[in-house]
């Protein structure tokens, strides 16, 4: 007479092992599948079972151990079939998943695998790390430049274009145009307020006229300041231009012993002083005084 149980539903994977179970059949046959190795059927004691497992595993001790603890308690067979996956897969153990309700074993075939463990995958980040540039070092030619550069800016108030020239002159300093050039790159001066300082200087030594002072400032022969940094010196240059012309025209007559209409002539001559006639004027009403 055939046995039927009722055990619950149980997806039972022993040692990664799909179990297939039919209840319309005798439980003396049951499948293990694994497609990974080489089928071993065996016939002895009427046991119709096939084994897909390594041909080293004794199919039928298993086989007559599984049926002796399953008469005797169902759940006792599930611990056997533990120790048992404990043994054939190296330790990996017991991994099941049950359903809330209990029902009759359906056959059913599945194609999932229990793999015990897990895998990781580690990603190393490497990180380029590129040398820092360098700047190159300074000659020492260029840092000398410099230096003189700064004296002729801070104390005698001369203009770009001047320090340059006084700087590569065969008769001033004799740099290197490339040392020069640094030294003027490099320079922190306001040629402007330079510009300003050079008006004053002018106006106050020499007595000269606005426009004297602007075509000193700008002339090739004279400071070389740019247009616009000689007329923002004049334009804030304070100065007294009629007082200027009165000491300019009394220089020339003690210097020069010259008569008054020579001195007129040579205070608003475009070849003289260049002050204005109103300025001129002024100078000569109060030239003996």
């Amino acid at each position: 007479m055939e046995q039927r149980y009722i055990i619950p539903s149980i997806n039972l994977t022993i040692a990664g092992i799909p179990v297939q179970q039919n209840p319309h059949t005798n439980l003396s046959k049951i499948k293990f599948m694994d497609t990974n190795s080489t089928k071993k059927n065996c016939k002895k004691s009427g046991c119709d079972l096939t084994f897909d497992r390594p041909r080293w595993i004794d199919t039928c001790y298993i086989y007559r151990l599984w049926l002796n603890l399953l008469n005797d308690n169902l759940w006792l067979s599930l611990l056997g079939w533990g120790v048992i996956g404990a043994i054939i897969g190296g330790g990996s153990g017991l991994s099941s998943g049950t359903t809330a309700e209990t029902t009759i074993v359906t056959t059913t075939q599945s194609s999932s695998e229990s793999i015990s463990g897990s895998s990781e995958t580690q990603t190393t980040s490497i990180t380029e790390t590129t040398p820092a540039e360098t700047t190159p070092a300074v000659p020492s030619e260029y840092l000398a430049a410099l230096a003189p550069a700064k004296s002729y800016s801070e104390n005698m108030h001369m203009s770009k274009q001047g320090i340059y020239d006084q700087l590569t002159s065969e008769y001033g300093e004799k740099f290197p145009t490339d040392a020069a050039q640094y030294a003027i790159d490099n320079l922190s001066a306001d040629y402007n307020a330079n510009a300003l300082a050079s008006a004053k200087s002018y106006s106050d030594t020499m007595h000269m006229s606005k426009q004297g002072i602007y075509d000193q400032l700008v002339s090739e022969n004279g400071e070389k300041f740019t247009a616009d940094e000689a007329q923002y010196a004049v334009d804030n240059l304070n100065a007294d231009y009629n007082k200027n012309a009165l000491l300019s025209a009394q220089n020339y007559r003690d210097t020069m012993h010259m008569s008054n209409d020579a001195i007129r002539d040579q205070l608003t001559s475009d070849y003289g002083e260049k002050f204005t006639q109103e300025e001129a004027d002024y100078a000569m009403a109060n030239i003996d005084k």
